[in-house]
């Protein structure tokens, strides 16, 4: 289980683009200020696990105009799973720490 969720970490902070990221992108390059696209973005990146584009698409709707009640569910989802990963790894770093300090002794 925690391999997994290390493996699911890693995917969404290493960069990793999926087709979806590419195809938002090259609609985002046409209408760059459409706040329902960022929106339409940032929840299909959210869908992906892609939490920190997500959180960023989001922002960027809301400051384009896009309701702040609209969007506001989706950014809290988004930053709590990015939140929960950043505890999974302290937590695996605090566990690294423990089993070198064991093999240690």
């Amino acid at each position: 289980m925690i391999i997994n969720k290390l493996k699911k970490i890693a995917r969404i902070f290493s960069g990793e683009r999926n087709n979806f990221v590419e195809q938002y992108r090259n609609l985002l390059v046409s209408e760059p200020l459409d706040s329902k696209l960022h929106f339409q973005f940032g929840k299909e990146a959210l869908n992906q696990g892609n939490y920190p584009l997500a959180i960023a698409e989001l922002k960027t709707a809301i400051a384009l105009g896009r309701s702040v009640c609209t969007v506001q569910k989706y950014l809290e989802r988004a930053q709590k799973k990015v939140l929960r990963c950043f505890l999974w790894i302290i937590i695996l770093i605090i566990v690294l720490i423990v089993c070198d300090l064991k093999l240690r002794k």
